[in-house]
């Protein structure tokens, strides 16, 4: 689906770049749904490994929360996977009725880093000393906030947790949704190949391939992002290993 594949661009192209990526779900029927497919969001969730389970048993519990409450704000944070990234990411849910805005926002992060960093928004949104001890568990258990909770009031606390001042500053504006369209726009024209990468593909790792967010299975797969090429490029799936189709490079199928 072509829309699929934009969106997957533009996502792919934003943690390129280390800027936020915003996206909106919508609730009905006790689902969190895709605006892009009009299908659950949880059908795109793959469970293939043991760290998918954990997201996947995480993404349950924001939509059962998110189905079960007319307003609040939920905090689900990765930390950093050798499989994946050496960075941490967070990501900003707010709950407004039938609506689930959510902000991706990737971090530089050392080991421990994330759970002193859930620790402290527990502590600063729900004054409670509830701690988490290992980063599985961490994974697993989304932060909620049931109460409605001001942009500028979330912002003002994250920024003192978590030094991205440039992402923060962006939300705060207004300007992370100006470059998401902007990006939009851009991998739109990518995707029908009359635009190329120009300035719209960036050097920061990502957070997890996009092979890993849907099933995973042998052949072709596109809107791969290879650290070789530094290109979206069509990627052979073979077993557990993937092979760039432009630059031969091998690298695991996540």
């Amino acid at each position: 689906m072509l829309q699929e594949r934009i969106r997957l661009e533009a996502s792919v192209s934003l943690e390129s770049r280390k800027l936020p990526d915003p996206y909106p779900f919508f609730i009905s029927d006790s689902k969190i749904i895709s605006p892009i497919t009009g299908r659950p969001a949880e059908e795109s969730i793959s469970r293939g490994s043991m760290l998918d389970e954990i997201e996947y048993q995480a993404f349950q519990d924001i939509q059962s929360w998110a189905t079960t409450h007319k307003h609040g704000l939920a905090f689900w944070i990765s930390p950093p996977e050798s499989a994946r990234s050496s960075q941490g990411k967070i990501i900003i849910s707010e709950l407004e009725k039938s609506r689930l805005f959510n902000r991706s926002v990737l971090f530089d992060c050392q080991d421990g880093d994330c759970k002193n960093i859930a620790n402290k928004i527990q502590r600063e949104f729900n004054g409670n000393g509830v701690a988490y001890l290992d980063d599985n568990e961490l994974r697993r258990n989304p932060i909620f906030v049931n109460r409605s909770v001001a942009v500028q009031e979330w912002l003002r606390i994250l920024s003192k947790i978590i030094p991205e001042e440039l992402q923060w500053q962006m939300i705060a504006s207004g300007e992370d949704l100006v470059e998401l369209e902007r990006t939009l726009e851009w991998a739109k024209g990518y995707a029908q190949g009359v635009r190329s990468e120009e300035d719209f593909i960036g050097n920061n790792p990502l957070s997890c391939p996009p092979s890993s967010a849907f099933k995973v299975m042998s052949g072709e797969r596109e809107c791969v992002f290879c650290p070789i090429c530094k290109k979206l490029v069509t990627v052979v799936v073979l077993a557990n290993k993937i092979q760039c189709k432009e630059c031969k490079n091998f690298g695991p199928a996540m």
